[in-house]
């Protein structure tokens, strides 16, 4: 367990070293956040209710989901392919360290100051400067803490997924392009699957992808009540339990594939 505190401390003071980096992370999240946010203000002018959405719980599902897409700020995808290229991959196979646990205590130490800046601006925007109305159930405020949890862990594990792919190419930026629009798309980062055409919504529903954003904003904003929402808990539980099983087989094939180019 030490090895893994030491390993998160190191990430954390990474990420301040590098403190610019992750600040213009969070404010180009935010300014698309931003963006949107006057977006749908504009098309709610003419509308009171679109697909199900007041302009009240749309600001609501605006925020939440800036929250949720930022509390993964480490590229994983880039990070797996530098080690691959340059053949430190080898040093990492060696330890006596779980890779896949190394990742996520790295993702969490990157991520930790990220996620506290994310929170701070998100509250305050929300409360102070749009009025946004937040539920007062203590309830939901629980649901959406184990949601929100899920929802990391399941961008994680996508994210280290992906990042497996770097074993069978040189370059990584495609794949995590590839990851990234992927899941904005299809986790309703961008708008909220109701929006979506019939056939999309009902792929979509199908994916993982919805554990990240969708069911913590739902829950949050009050669209899941009762026994859905602990259906929707179930379902990224279950998702993550799968996809946890299906980075262990295709690590095992990655491995096979180490090729030093360099390092």
């Amino acid at each position: 367990m030490k090895k893994y505190i030491s390993l998160f401390k190191c990430a954390v003071q990474e990420t301040m070293i590098y403190r610019w980096n992750f600040f213009f992370g969070i404010l180009s999240k935010f300014a698309v956040t931003i963006v949107m946010f006057y977006i749908w203000r504009i098309m709610f002018k003419s509308n009171q209710i679109i697909a199900g959405y007041t302009w009240e719980s749309m600001k609501v599902y605006l925020f939440v989901s800036f929250l949720c897409t930022s509390t993964i700020s480490w590229n994983a995808e880039m990070s797996m392919s530098k080690k691959v290229i340059q053949g430190n991959i080898i040093a990492d196979l060696i330890k006596p360290v779980n890779l896949r646990t190394v990742t996520l205590v790295q993702a969490i130490g990157n991520s930790f100051f990220s996620n506290l800046c994310a929170i701070g601006i998100m509250f305050y925007c929300a409360i102070f400067i749009f009025k946004v109305s937040l539920p007062t159930d203590f309830q939901i405020w629980i649901s959406f803490l184990i949601s929100i949890g899920l929802s990391f862990l399941l961008n994680f594990i996508l994210s280290y997924i992906f990042s497996l792919f770097s074993f069978w190419t040189s370059n990584a930026y495609g794949i995590a392009t590839a990851r990234s629009t992927i899941s904005n798309f299809f986790s309703g980062a961008l708008v909220p699957f109701e929006l979506f055409p019939p056939l999309l919504a009902r792929i979509a529903f199908l994916l993982p992808f919805k554990g990240i954003v969708y069911i913590p904003t739902s829950i949050f904003i009050g669209t899941l009540s009762g026994s859905e929402i602990y259906h929707a808990l179930m379902g990224q539980t279950i998702w993550l339990m799968v996809l946890w099983g299906i980075s262990n087989l295709l690590w095992k094939q990655a491995v096979q594939q180490v090729t030093i180019n360099g390092g």
